[in-house]
């Protein structure tokens, strides 16, 4: 058994919380984004595979800018934490004698991959009673 701090049950976050905090994100970004970068999408066979490669206890996600100023070029790394919570930049390759990197790019931003009915996607709609103001 693991000595981490880590959840031993994911957090979930409340529907309605995650719409306001996202939707906030998207007002601070929006004048910076002709369209706002919305989430990412994980293909979970890939952590799979990382974690398992690895022994790890979880991954890690670090939010990347390609070029600075440049906010269409966001993007995430994914790295794999040990049972320390420390990241594993790189291993020891036996085969080559090098060392190589354990660091991954393997999200696919939204809005270009992206479910556009998702109550997290779209901005949520005023309330009835300020449509007729």
């Amino acid at each position: 058994m693991s000595t981490n701090n880590f959840a031993d049950e994911p957090v979930r976050v409340d529907k309605e919380l995650a719409i306001k905090e996202t939707t906030y994100w998207r007002d601070t970004i929006s004048p910076f984004m002709s369209d706002p970068l919305r989430g990412f999408f994980i293909p979970i066979a890939d952590l799979v595979a990382i974690a398992t490669e690895h022994g790890v206890e979880g991954m890690r996600s670090y939010i990347c800018l390609v070029e600075e100023g440049e906010y269409n070029g966001i993007h995430t790394v994914v790295v794999p934490v040990d049972a320390d919570g420390k990241d594993i930049l790189e291993k020891y390759n036996p085969e080559t004698g090098q060392m190589e990197s354990t660091i991954y790019d393997l999200t696919k931003p939204c809005p270009h991959f992206c479910d556009i009915t998702s109550d997290l996607y779209l901005y949520p709609q005023p309330p009835a009673e300020s449509i007729n103001q």
